[in-house]
């Protein structure tokens, strides 16, 4: 918190107030509401958010710190202030268009290891938490109740569950026994198969609907898993119901 004062509480109420130099470690999942004040009339504040995969660079431990079984909403920072010079810095990089990809990624990796010293609970336990069954499950349960997910490739739905696309697939398959690949397909095909009943719904728009732009792709991949075409398979439902 550069400066001004901001109210946050996390879904299960807990609330904790951030001031000038105050800084946290908001938790993987976490819903926040907030409410600020400033006798400036501003707000000014540093918010990060760090990909599975960076967090994957971790060192799996420092001296000193006590892994938890299960993470608070907020973690509060250590010495927070030192964070002040680091973004004053990467504001005046900024100003001066002296920020690349290269230059991104290095202050990234620096401020993560920052964090990771401030920080009094591990950092790889973070990434645990994204990883873990019990966090997997719960995100993807929620991302497949919306029928959307049909569209979206096996790296989306990996992007979806905070996780890099090996760490996903590797607990996918632990967890389902099937790859998400075979899974997703499996998926789009029986959806096809319903809609094919539908009388105003063509074998085009079907194949698009569940991700496939070329539909001879689409057709290919039905029929080998149900040995006819959608044509043929449309056409037979249809003669059953005028039967």
């Amino acid at each position: 918190m550069v400066a001004g004062k901001e109210h946050i509480m996390s879904k299960s109420s807990h609330r904790v107030t951030l001031t000038h130099d105050s800084a946290i470690l908001l938790t993987p999942g976490e819903t926040l509401h907030s409410d600020y004040f400033s006798a400036s009339g501003a707000l000014k504040a540093w918010l990060v958010f760090f990909s599975p995969t960076i967090l994957e660079h971790l060192p799996q431990g420092q001296p000193g710190k006590k892994e938890h079984n299960t993470l608070p909403a907020f973690i509060p920072l250590s010495h927070s202030a030192l964070l002040a010079p680091f973004f004053d810095n990467l504001e005046a990089y900024h100003y001066r268009n002296l920020l690349n990809d290269g230059m991104l990624h290095a202050k990234a990796t620096e401020l993560l290891l920052l964090i990771n010293s401030l920080s009094p609970v591990p950092l790889h336990q973070l990434l645990d938490s994204l990883t873990g069954s019990a966090g997997f499950n719960t995100r993807f349960k929620r991302l497949i109740e919306d029928s959307d997910y049909l569209s979206l490739s096996v790296a989306d739905l990996a992007r979806l569950c905070n996780m890099p696309n090996t760490s996903f697939a590797r607990k996918f398959k632990a967890t389902y026994s099937i790859t998400p690949k075979q899974w997703l397909l499996d998926k789009r095909l029986i959806y096809a198969k319903t809609q094919l009943l539908l009388k105003n719904r063509s074998v085009t728009d079907i194949a698009t609907d569940i991700g496939y732009a070329d539909p001879s792709h689409f057709i290919k991949l039905f029929k080998s898993k149900f040995g006819v075409t959608p044509h043929q398979y449309k056409s037979s439902g249809e003669k059953k119901r005028f039967c």
